[in-house]
């Protein structure tokens, strides 16, 4: 139930909008009739009177202050529209600066003259009072400069241009920065962890330690796989591809920039920060809104098409970070060698006969497991995403790691080609199968098993 503050303060907020709107439709009202007045095609005695008072004040402003009336009367009348423009009263006073600055440089280029002024030429009444003002406080010619200068700046900034200048000089420092600090490290600065870096002296006693265990256990030695061939990411190739990131987004209104990078095997992640939007209420207060996520990833197709890539994914957010994964294919991708990852610290860290090497993350940082810790295991995913390459690299692991004595294999081939060439593979019990019959029995074995 509602008490009598609350009925009075829902008829004071009404009775408020209700000025409002009426305030809107005067201004306008006046603003269209003045200007038909303006340009003899409406007649009368009174507006004729109106007409010579605003010329008078105003000179060859007059046209552009009735724009203005129409203008701020729009503004009131429709303000309560979905996305039409709020009433920014900061934007108003910027453009009536403009407006009477202009007026006194008009009087001053007119000759300061105030017969002309009372005749409706030059700035007017008003405008040769500016430039009267002025004029005795500065010369006449520093006066001119002066208000021509202001004329301009407030102009721009009624129109944003001035925003826009700040933001692409900052945006041009900033870049600047941020890429003289790539090439200073060359990888990202915000998202490299630097404890899971693998230093040449840790790699080196890593593999000299898996080479003994080898031998002890009587496996087999490494060097029958095959060595890593690193390619190296040409700099600006990932510049370029930094800025075009910027650049779509800066076409669809979203300020946001590239903060770091780091390199993998087939993609190259980069780390983007939303920016914040500048917002206006009802007052003319600014207030700054930060980028939805969700606007970001809206644009994941019109970034493929501006990168020229096939596909590419937006992690949002990157785990343990306030910035926006956009992964993209690398130009100089490096092929995943299994060895690379077995020697790696992060396998020799699990002590388990069932340890699993997995692969490289979009960072060139070895993703391992431990097979005891997940008895069951899926593997999916679309034709060519590489699910017979993960099943091949899981049953490499287990054999380089166990002997023949202590770890034996199944392994069933509906697809009679991918699997085929563990043949021969002492870990094996028989041969790869590929009949389904014989499947069906080893299923059933291996249920009996568990």
């Amino acid at each position: 139930m509602k008490n009598r503050s609350d009925s009075t303060y829902e008829i004071f907020e009404y009775l408020q909008r209700f000025l409002k709107d009426i305030g809107g439709l005067v201004l306008i009202s006046f603003a269209v009739i003045s200007l038909l007045g303006v340009l003899n095609l409406s007649q009368g005695r009174l507006l004729t009177s109106v007409i010579d008072v605003i010329k008078q004040g105003f000179g060859w402003g007059t046209i552009f202050f009735l724009l203005f009336l129409l203008y701020a009367g729009i503004l009131i009348l429709f303000r309560r529209m979905e996305n039409f423009p709020d009433l920014n009263l900061k934007r108003l006073l910027w453009i009536e600066i403009c407006f009477f600055s202009a007026l006194g440089l008009l009087a001053i280029f007119g000759g300061n003259s105030l017969t002309r002024a009372a005749e409706g030429l030059d700035g007017g009444i008003i405008g040769w009072g500016i430039a009267r003002i002025c004029s005795s406080i500065l010369p006449l010619p520093v006066c001119s400069i002066i208000l021509f200068l202001l004329t301009l700046y407030a102009f721009f900034c009624a129109t944003g241009l001035m925003r826009k200048i700040r933001a692409t000089i900052h945006q041009k420092v900033v870049t600047e920065e941020k890429y003289k600090k790539m090439d200073e490290e060359q990888l990202t600065l915000h998202l490299d962890d630097l404890s899971q870096r693998k230093q040449p002296t840790d790699e080196i006693l890593t593999s000299t330690s898996l080479q003994s265990e080898q031998k002890r256990k009587d496996l087999p030695p490494l060097t029958i796989l095959a060595d890593p061939k690193n390619i190296t990411t040409d700099e600006g190739y990932i510049k370029q591809n930094a800025d075009l990131i910027e650049k779509t987004f800066e076409e669809f209104g979203i300020p946001a920039s590239i903060v770091g990078y780091r390199i993998g095997p087939t993609v190259i992640q980069y780390a983007l920060e939303p920016g914040y939007l500048d917002r206006a209420d009802e007052n003319g207060e600014m207030s700054k809104r930060k980028i939805r996520v969700s606007q970001i990833a809206a644009l994941q197709r019109d970034l493929a098409l501006a990168l020229g890539a096939e596909r590419l994914r937006i992690e949002a957010p990157i785990p343990g970070y306030s910035y926006v994964g956009i992964e993209v294919p690398n130009r100089y991708s490096n092929t995943v060698c299994l060895k690379s990852v077995l020697k790696s610290e992060q396998f020799q860290k699990i002590h388990s006969s069932l340890r699993l090497a997995l692969g490289l993350d979009v960072s060139g940082n070895p993703i391992t497991a431990d097979l005891v810790k997940m008895p069951h295991l899926l593997i999916a995913g679309t034709t060519g995403s590489g699910k017979s390459v993960c099943i091949s690299s899981l049953i490499t692991s287990l054999a380089v790691c166990n002997s023949p004595d202590d770890l034996k294999i199944a392994i069933l081939d509906p697809k009679l080609v991918e699997l085929a060439y563990f043949n021969g593979l002492p870990h094996l019990l028989g041969e790869v199968e590929n009949d389904p019959n014989r499947m069906l029995a080893v299923l059933a074995w291996t249920v009996a098993e568990m």
